[in-house]
């Protein structure tokens, strides 16, 4: 029997030193050796599940902010479903190879800790994000002048700067336009109410969420 997995083994390696360069052969069935029997099961499958784990939960937070800050949501939903269905691949085949190294009792108690640990995070995750959502205030400003605000753009990234109120607001490429063209055509007839929101423990940033134009 072991003179057999290891002919299947040497089998297993040939086949990825003949296919390692085929585009496709390994995206169907077919499984690379270092994954199918790797040398430790054990550092494969934590590698597998803190990768799985770890990066998606960071990029659950950025997603979070992401979606509540962004105009154009589709696009983001759309890589989003991509990259979960990348990380759940990793986090089942951290489980499947960590199934191999434990006995089945002792993968059992390992897959619970596994699920509560993730239920916990997230949790956790929401009561912060609402956390911070209690520091949220909303304003509104009304422009009459050129010289109450400036406007400037770096690395890509729009801002107006309200002097009176000392902050720095990102705003979008419709809302940077506006008060572009504020600037440069100045109409003293015209007022600009800009709302925007920001965080009590950071005054000084924020981001425009609309512009209403008043004659």
């Amino acid at each position: 029997m072991e003179n057999q997995n290891e002919d299947k083994n040497i089998q297993d390696v040939n086949e990825w030193i003949e296919h390692q360069y085929d585009p496709g052969h390994y995206l169907g069935g077919n499984v690379p050796p270092a994954y199918k029997n790797p040398a430790n099961k054990k550092a494969l499958g934590l590698l597998l599940l803190i990768i799985g784990l770890g990066v998606g939960i960071i990029y659950t937070i950025i997603f979070i902010i992401a979606l509540s800050e962004m105009d154009e949501k589709i696009g983001l939903i759309v890589f989003s479903i991509f990259a979960y269905s990348i990380f759940i691949i990793q986090i089942i085949g951290g489980i499947r190879t960590l199934s191999k190294a434990y006995s089945e009792e002792h993968f059992k108690k390992i897959k619970k800790r596994i699920i509560l640990s993730s239920v916990l995070i997230i949790i956790m995750i929401g009561i912060g994000r609402m956390s911070i959502e209690q520091f949220k205030l909303i304003k509104t400003v009304e422009i009459t002048n050129t010289n109450s605000f400036d406007i400037e753009e770096v690395q890509f990234k729009k801002y107006v700067y309200l002097k009176d109120k000392q902050i720095k607001l990102e705003c979008n490429e419709d809302n940077y336009g506006i008060l572009w063209e504020y600037k440069v055509v100045p109409n003293e007839n015209t007022k600009y109410i800009i709302t925007y929101q920001y965080y009590s423990f950071n005054q000084k940033k924020g981001t425009v969420l609309k512009i209403e134009i008043k004659n």
